[in-house]
């Protein structure tokens, strides 16, 4: 009892950042872990077929969200709620007015050729309905959690979030069970846009009375200008995080392709994590900058990209997680000063390359070539993003740097380095974990420079 009071003691004593990163890392966790975990109820309740269906569905989902939201909650939203500081609910209704808008526009256009688009990705007219209910149910769920994020008002966020995690499998399971076998995969995919539209609903609602404006000609420029040339970015992640294992499955099989996925799976635990700590510094970031005191910024970064390195190499030894976290701190530099051409440009060349090194590696050297592929293009997008952003700020008449690409460097390298070293100790258990105490026993006695994290950023709005 003694040492649960000192934990709860421990834990009021955290700065209200680190609690937020941390419950957002704990939901994070809870929203893959539960998917995760009733993957194989679903597989035995739905036919092979069906379970295509449903995944095919999935995969279309994410690249649908793209066209028909535009993806405001990324990015935009967030350096809006920033830079209209003094106007963030008129803001954030109508960026909210802005994506129905838009939705419902692209949503028009698949209705007047609906049978062609029904071709085209394999699914029936109910199940296209459920995505775009799920895709504006989604929007309106990611500026209110953005919002949240950057006020680190994170119970109510815990509870919305927890709520959503235990409905949709409960739900889903108790659906296609009372459900005819003809219908099952409908009732799955029905369940997930009923529980995410009664969550949706709520939340517009809620963000509409607050802001009381649907059009602003002002906002609206403003969002379509910085992310309409983002779209080819959010596509080229979608090739760099799938067009590896669709690949290998075209080209090598399905075994090969299921032994990659299983590393897949693991990075993307690693991605959870970068994505929460960007989460909780990015509103900070930018906020530092408006400021004038981007010299506060280096020491969060450097930590935090310490802690990304360290975290990838237990994890999975030799990952391009970090390069990932790297290219996406650059990116928000570029988002910052709205130059998001150039982040267009990036993104549509690093996907081609991509794709034409994936081909040849597997065609050369096997499917285990193409991890260094996504690796390499990974380094040199954040090579490209971290030239690009170093470019604005002279533009922009910024003195000096936000990030020193000494410091970073050498952690990349140091990260390849040991990242190389665990890949060939892979037979070799014993000196793995030797190597892995060694770094924790590090990270450990240089624990106080970590939580520095968020130490300099509980106070962000001074």
């Amino acid at each position: 009892m003694t040492k649960i009071k000192q934990f709860i003691k421990k834990y009021e004593k955290m700065p209200v950042v680190a609690r937020a990163s941390l419950w957002f890392v704990i939901c994070g966790f809870m929203t893959r872990g539960v998917s995760l975990l009733t993957t194989p109820i679903f597989t035995r309740l739905l036919t092979t077929e069906q379970y295509g269906v449903y995944s095919v569905f999935n995969s279309w989902l994410e690249i649908v969200t793209i066209f028909a939201s535009l993806k405001l909650g990324y990015g935009v939203y967030i350096q809006g709620l920033v830079k209209f500081n003094d106007d963030q609910d008129r803001f954030s209704s109508s960026l909210l007015g802005l994506a129905t808008t838009w939705c419902g526009g692209v949503f028009l256009i698949y209705l007047l050729f609906h049978k062609t688009f029904n071709s085209l990705l394999g699914l029936e007219t109910p199940m296209m309905v459920c995505m775009f209910i799920m895709v504006i149910s989604t929007v309106a769920l990611d500026f209110w959690s953005a919002r949240k994020r950057n006020e680190f008002k994170y119970a109510t966020l815990v509870k919305v979030t927890m709520f959503i995690v235990v409905m949709k499998p409960v739900l889903g399971i108790i659906a296609v069970l009372l459900t005819n076998d003809a219908y099952k995969v409908e009732a799955r995919i029905a369940t997930l846009a009923l529980v995410e539209l009664a969550v949706g609903v709520i939340l517009y609602i809620q963000i509409m009375s607050r802001g009381h404006e649907y059009y602003n000609k002002k906002y609206w420029k403003y969002a379509l200008l910085i992310n309409l040339p983002l779209v080819p970015h959010f596509l080229s992640q979608v090739i760099l995080n799938h067009s590896d294992r669709i690949m290998i499955q075209k080209m090598v099989g399905e075994s090969a392709a299921g032994v990659y996925s299983l590393a897949y799976s693991m990075a993307m635990i690693l991605s959870m994590i970068n994505t929460s700590i960007l989460q909780a510094i990015r509103p900070w970031v930018f906020q530092r900058i408006k400021a004038g005191e981007k010299e506060k910024i280096q020491p969060v970064v450097v930590s935090a990209i310490l802690v990304v390195a360290f975290c990838n190499i237990m994890l999975i030894s030799f990952a391009p997680e970090l390069f990932a976290f790297l290219y996406n701190l650059f990116v928000d530099i570029e988002m910052y000063f709205e130059k998001t051409k150039s982040v267009m440009n990036i993104a549509i060349v690093c996907a081609a390359i991509n794709l034409i090194t994936n081909y040849f590696g597997i065609m050369w050297f096997g499917y285990a070539a193409v991890a260094y592929t996504t690796l390499a293009c990974y380094i040199l997008m954040a090579i490209l993003h971290y030239c690009s952003m170093e470019r604005m700020l002279r533009k922009n008449n910024i003195k000096g740097k936000i990030y020193d690409a000494k410091i970073i460097v050498a952690i990349s390298l140091a990260y390849v380095l040991i990242g190389t070293v665990m890949g060939v100790l892979s037979g070799h258990l014993f000196l793995r974990l030797i190597v892995m105490a060694i770094l924790a026993v590090v990270l450990y006695l240089n624990r106080s420079r970590f939580t520095q994290i968020f130490v300099l950023i509980k106070n962000k709005r001074h």
